[in-house]
């Protein structure tokens, strides 16, 4: 019997570790969009996807619909997704699963809102930035939250946003703290 109880404890730490949250690591270099890709389409619920430090140059829209799952950098200067090649415009990182987090990193020169969370419920923006350095889209956010409830946005910089610096839009409960948004108009 006790061998069965072992046996038993055993295999619900084996199951348990199994259903524990994986992080998905994308390092800088050439194989980082499809590195980044594989991550955004791979990552389900509770998933992190883990961007290094160092600039990745980035040329398609990063997207999941996946609930819980975190993007995160080193930090808003030391990871710099670069979407400077973007090939078609659009948004550039999107998760639309829910209770999403997306902290710590930089998006520059995107053809669309560079970082943006649509739907769900407890949404966190931390230490982001994004940055138009050099032609702008017409129309395009540095960071936004839609149809989002309960939204937290802090510590949050955008230089240069040709539409809004920070956006909010059919949402509810949003908080903005130690956040600034400059133009170079």
């Amino acid at each position: 019997m006790r061998a069965f109880a072992v046996g038993l404890s055993l295999l619900a730490c084996a199951w348990s570790a199994s259903a524990q949250a994986k992080t998905y690591r994308v390092e800088p270099g050439p194989t980082a969009p499809a590195q980044a890709d594989a991550a955004f389409l791979a990552a389900p619920a509770k998933d992190q996807i883990q961007f290094a430090r160092g600039r990745f140059e980035l040329t398609s829209t990063l997207a999941s619909a996946a609930p819980q799952v975190t993007v995160r950098g080193a930090g808003a200067d030391r990871t710099i997704l670069s979407f400077t090649g973007q090939t078609a415009p659009g948004d550039c990182v999107t998760l639309s699963g829910g209770q999403e987090v997306l902290r710590e990193f930089a998006v520059e020169n995107c053809k669309g809102d560079a970082i943006k969370a649509k739907g769900g419920d407890q949404v966190h923006l931390l230490a982001l930035r994004a940055e138009w350095t050099g032609a702008k889209p017409p129309k395009a956010s540095g960071v936004a939250a839609s149809a989002a409830k309960n939204v937290l946005i802090e510590n949050v910089i955008v230089r240069g946003a040709p539409y809004a610096g920070i956006r909010v839009s059919d949402g509810a409960n949003a908080v903005m703290l130690m956040c600034i948004s400059t133009s170079d108009d």
